[in-house]
């Protein structure tokens, strides 16, 4: 999740800090234009994240240990019985 919001977030400056300081220095665009292509390079950067964040959550479900089955020569574990805990006073 650290490395998808530090590439999205590098990806927005690098990206945006360039498009949206020449549309600003050039002085043709609006400040709605110029918020219209903030918000559309931020969606596009937020797509980035989703799609590094679900590599590594498929990746960490991939490698994740999986606790191996009981042998049946082995009895099993007896339940715990709960009991109510007793009031002092």
């Amino acid at each position: 999740m650290r490395l998808g919001l530090i590439v999205a977030v590098a990806a927005f400056l690098i990206v945006g800090s360039d498009v949206l300081l020449d549309q600003w220095i050039i002085g043709y665009a609006s400040a709605q234009f110029i918020l219209g292509t903030a918000a559309l390079i931020a969606g596009i950067c937020l797509g980035l994240f989703a799609i590094i964040a679900g590599l590594g959550l498929a990746v960490a479900a991939l490698l994740r240990h999986k606790p191996a089955p009981p042998s049946p020569e082995e009895p099993p574990e007896a339940a715990q019985v709960l009991t109510p805990a007793r009031t002092v006073g």
